[in-house]
């Protein structure tokens, strides 16, 4: 998933393992209804994890990183750093705000979408979506980030952190879905190398 580090980088916050332990399979452990630029999503896996990073301007951010993917076996591809053509991703963080330090979730609740303008609520959620081309390109003009609306995190268990979302997206689109994802570790510590096009 080159998208991860992207992900990351471009992150609210932020200015500018083994196979056996991941996620995959024939059965979609998420979903997404409606279309970004135009595009439907075909959600294949699912994975997360908690993620603690520094952004450019020192601030450590832990929080729960939730990844879906038109790809099976993610956390494979996080682990192996790599890349499908004509993938896409949708990248979910929420953190609890407590108006000093960002905390990774501990409990259900709901999380409002922020933008990076204004003071983060209690319950922060940023949400975007990223697409390659067929040379496993990053393709900006088909990106999208959420504008407003929720996401519902309804269980934690472990690792997993699995809800729901109701989301508006600056580029006009409107998407709901549910994601229920494997634990991955991998997605702890994201490759900082540019991964391979597979």
């Amino acid at each position: 998933m080159k998208n991860l580090q992207r992900a990351i980088e471009l992150g609210v916050f932020a200015a500018g393992l083994t196979a056996s332990a991941c996620g995959g399979g024939d059965d979609s452990p998420a979903s997404l209804a409606g279309t970004i630029h135009g595009q439907s999503y075909s959600i294949q896996d699912a994975i997360s994890s908690p993620l603690t990073y520094t952004t450019p301007g020192g601030r450590t951010i832990n929080e729960a990183l939730i990844a879906l993917s038109t790809t099976g076996n993610a956390c494979d591809g996080v682990s192996a750093n790599t890349v499908q053509p004509n993938e896409q991703d949708i990248f979910i963080e929420l953190t609890d705000f407590n108006g000093t330090a960002f905390g990774t979730p501990t409990a259900p609740g709901t999380y409002t979408i922020y933008t990076g303008n204004g003071t983060e609520p209690p319950n922060t959620a940023f949400f975007r979506a990223l697409v390659v081309d067929g040379t496993c390109t990053d393709v900006p003009a088909k990106a999208a980030a959420g504008s407003t609306g929720t996401v519902t995190l309804a269980a934690i268990t472990g690792n997993v952190f699995a809800g729901s979302f109701d989301v508006m997206l600056d580029s006009g689109d409107h998407v709901t879905g549910t994601f229920d994802p494997e634990a991955c570790p991998a997605l702890e510590t994201p490759s900082t190398t540019p991964p391979t096009c597979r």
